[in-house]
């Protein structure tokens, strides 16, 4: 006998089905006036039905077990009905197995009515149980269809006054809506992807706006738009998602147009707080104190030799590969491991179904093309190629000796998406000759790296899973005048990571890190002009397997505590087991609408250099360097102005050094500093200023007195200025200043490879000279439909200001010599691109 239960579940489309989560809504009230109406959220565990004398047959037996919902198919919003709540009512069948036998439609708007009807076979359910035994059971419905989220919010101002502003909307060419009264939009069921936003006003003027949306993100873009007609820029695109405490960011405008950057998304970060400029600008990053590599570069999680070329004058990846960049100069969490003093993490792009797009450009540093073709509904490749030749160009107006301090480099790229996996190879070799500080002889430096990094992700019940296999081979080459030194590791790796969702009041990351590396170094001297020199090879094998927790308490975008920890471990053949525990910690508190405060604390660890560890008799002995730190900060954050500032201090333990009598030892060091960033944007007129406070000591015993590092520059300030001018142009400067490097007490001159001569130092300061330089840039960006054009004049250091500077090869620095950097560089250079969406409406 069929068992009738008179009760209502209200159902609540989740995450997945309208692409974002929505409020409960009320069921209903019940046609019965003897159920009890049951609240939405207790729609998996409903309460019995009263027992109804008149109905002996409807009571509620003993031991009577009521069914539970299982799952919820998730049902896409209707195309071109209005986004208004709707519900639909049904009485469902459920059988023995807890499974819809029977859907019967009582009342219901269409399309909605249907399409419960279609979805319903598809609810699970456990199976209502009588004394143990399942029994067929008729269940009333009540599902309710709340509107998909917006994924796009715009904010639009008037330069000036700040007021709000009714104007149409074109998105990516075509008419979407107007602002309210209050200058917003918004907009629901945005395919993640490229986009472009026009205003539609005659007294108003605003340069189209370009921003990319991730799938599952939501896209804030704010406009300020100018009243007298001349072009502005976005202020930002920001996407909502959990970071790190300090993470710090540049809109795709500030990108385009700040000197020195060329377009390069990764660049740009040396122009933020927490990083000290590089000596000749190079690809190395010094991050609070910290020596070049201290701070771990990563692609997609997973760690890269370089994120810069060799020079520093572009990313190892294209910037049309590149998604997003994270820079981390403090308080990250455990899932970045083996860098104790900060992380880069570039994100690249998943390649959009459907977009065509080809891009080729040139400058006075190298040459590129870009192209990406979809290959099915769900799949498109993508492949990309550079090649820089300043060193032809510096080489023809002066020597081949003089150009060797050029960096040389390519890079390629190739890509394969679908939906939920892909793969990426990346490749590139560089080459810089460096001076030694030895009778005026050079160092030549090559970096070679092969990577394939895949990806495959899954939503399941307990989250997104993550799996990042990689497989790497790179080799590092110094080529002295009579010595060869040849550095080479082959290796595989392996992430995976399953997060939960970020609007859950709390929620985790959970992973693991491994990797298998097979590394061998090869040292010849006394090596004859033809190369084939007498050699000594020795090698390792080594392993880790990291595993890694964080908990957040609290919402994600708002006030929260996050806590957790890493197993930082190394396994050297033949040596014993490194392994240390990294707890971290960090919080968030949203004091008010525009203040902020975070705070972080935690334990991080890095490798030796692995070849010490490998090709040193004293290797073994070099435990895994360690660093432990606190950071504090604020955050506030104006209609056109923020402001924040951080201080931190770090300890470190375990540091590899030479000693004296040529064996390996471990020193300490200590790093302390303040770190402020203000950015304004007042009409036509935006930029920002960054000023870093840092102090970096060492020292080799306890006991001993500190003294500054080789890269200690107390004090570092950057000004960024960018005026919007009319028809597309932009005209935007760049000040540098920063405190000379301590200069090393037996070091008495610098090699100046542009003039082939040595160069005194000024012996009665401790330090060498100041830095200082202004680069300045001219752009302009123009769009017709499918096609884009920009061209641009970058003059880095207008007023050719050349200072002695330490040489980094980022592979042995303990002997450190001094040189020059360069001169002033006119870079001239011009991009087109062609991009077709043939998924879009025409």
């Amino acid at each position: 006998m069929t068992t009738h239960l008179f009760l209502f579940a209200s159902l609540v489309a989740q995450e997945g089905g309208w692409g974002g989560s929505q409020e409960p809504s009320e069921p209903e009230p019940p046609a019965s006036e003897e159920t009890e109406p049951q609240q939405p959220e207790q729609v998996t565990q409903p309460e019995a039905p009263p027992v109804d004398p008149a109905q002996p047959d409807l009571a509620e037996p003993m031991g009577f077990v009521m069914p539970e919902l299982l799952e919820l198919p998730a049902i896409p919003w209707p195309a071109g009905v209005p986004y208004v709540d709707h519900q639909v009512e049904l009485l469902l069948l459920l059988d023995t197995q807890g499974q819809v036998a029977e859907v019967t439609p009582v009342a219901g708007q269409e399309p909605f009515l249907s399409l419960a009807v279609e979805a319903a076979p598809h609810l699970g359910f456990t199976p209502a149980m009588e004394n143990g035994e399942p029994i067929e059971v008729e269940l009333p419905f009540s599902w309710n269809f709340p509107p998909p989220p917006e994924n796009l919010l715009v904010q639009l101002v008037v330069a000036g006054d700040g007021s709000a502003a009714r104007v149409s909307l074109l998105l990516d060419g075509q008419l979407v809506g107007e602002t309210d009264e209050m200058g917003r939009f918004g907009l629901r069921e945005l395919a993640p992807g490229e986009h472009t936003i026009e205003i539609v006003d005659p007294s108003l003027r605003l340069a189209p706006v370009g921003f990319t949306l991730g799938a599952g993100e939501v896209a804030e873009v704010q406009l300020v738009a100018d009243a007298q007609g001349s072009d502005q820029v976005a202020l930002g695109t920001y996407r909502r998602q959990q970071s790190e405490v300090v993470t710090r960011s540049l809109s795709a405008t500030e990108l385009r147009t700040t000197p020195g950057t060329m377009g390069d998304p990764v660049r740009a970060v040396q122009n933020l707080p927490g990083v000290v400029r590089t000596p000749f600008d190079s690809g190395w990053l010094i991050v609070r104190g910290g020596a070049p590599r201290d701070t771990g570069v990563f692609i997609d999680g997973q760690r890269v030799p370089l994120v810069y070329h060799l020079g520093g004058f572009t990313s190892v990846l294209h910037p049309a590969m590149v998604e997003q960049v994270d820079f981390m100069p403090g308080g990250y969490g455990p899932r970045y491991g083996r860098s104790i003093a900060g992380a880069v993490d570039l994100t690249s792009r998943t390649l959009d179904p459907g977009v065509t797009r080809v891009e080729a450009g040139a400058d006075l540093v190298h040459a590129g093309a870009f192209v990406q073709v979809p290959l099915g509904e769900d799949v498109s490749m993508a492949a990309s190629l550079r090649r820089s030749y300043l060193d032809r160009i510096v080489s023809a107006v002066s020597s081949p000796e003089q150009a060797a301090i050029v960096p040389r480099f390519y890079d390629w790229s190739a890509r394969v998406d679908g939906e939920n996996a892909g793969v990426l190879y990346l490749g590139y070799r560089d080459a810089i000759d460096a001076p030694t500080g030895l009778d005026g002889d050079t160092v030549r430096v090559t970096i070679r790296t092969h990577r394939v990094l895949g990806r495959i992700e899954k939503d399941t019940a307990l989250g997104a899973l993550s799996v990042r296999p990689v497989f790497a081979d790179d080799t590092y080459y110094l080529d002295f005048s009579d010595d060869q030194d040849i550095r080479n590791s082959t290796s595989g790796a392996l992430r995976l990571q399953l997060d939960a969702p970020d609007d859950a009041p709390w929620g985790y990351q959970l992973g693991l890190d491994g990797e298998l590396t097979d590394y061998s170094i090869s040292v010849g001297t006394d090596c004859p002009d033809d190369g084939d020199c007498p050699s000594v090879t020795k090698g390792s094998w080594m392993a880790s397997a990291d595993p890694y927790l964080s908990l957040r308490f609290g919402d994600a975008k708002g006030t929260h505590l996050v806590v957790g920890g890493r197993l930082d471990t190394l396994y050297v053949d033949g040596q014993q087991l490194r392994w240390a525990p990294s707890p971290r910690a960090s919080a968030v508190v949203q004091a008010s609408k525009r203040w902020q405060l975070v705070g972080d604390a935690g334990i991080y660890h890095q490798y030796p250099p692995i070849e010490w560890a490998v090709g040193l008799p004293t290797g073994r002995y070099l435990d895994l360097e360690q660093s432990r730190g606190v950071g504090a900060g604020a955050r506030w954050r104006g209609r056109q102005v923020s402001f924040e500032a951080d201080a931190y201090y770090r300890l470190m333990e375990d540091l590899t050094i030479f000693e004296s009598d040529g064996s390996t030892g471990q020193g300490q060091g200590k790093a302390y500093g303040v770190e402020t960033l203000s950015r304004w944007a007042y009409g036509d007129f935006s930029g920002w200023v960054a000023y870093t406070y840092s102090r970096s000591l060492r020292r080799d015993e306890p006991g001993d007195g500190w003294v500054p590092f080789t890269y200690d520059q107390p004090h570092y300030f950057v000004a960024v200025a960018a005026w919007s001018l009319p028809k597309n142009w932009s005209l935007s400067g760049r000040f540098r200043v920063g405190s000379g490097y301590p200069r090393e007490a037996d070091s008495d001159d610098a090699l100046d490879i542009l003039t082939q001569t040595e160069v005194p130092l000024d012996t009665s300061s401790a330090r060498l000279q100041p830095y200082h330089a202004l680069d300045l840039k001219v752009a302009r960006l123009q769009t017709l439909q499918h096609w884009e054009l920009e061209y641009y004049l970058d003059i880095q250091n207008v007023y050719n200001r050349r200072v002695p500077e330490p040489v980094i090869t980022g592979i042995d620095d303990r002997n450190t010599a001094y040189g020059f950097g360069l001169m002033t560089l006119p870079i001239f250079g011009v991009k087109g691109a062609f991009v077709r969406d043939q998924s879009a409406p025409p």
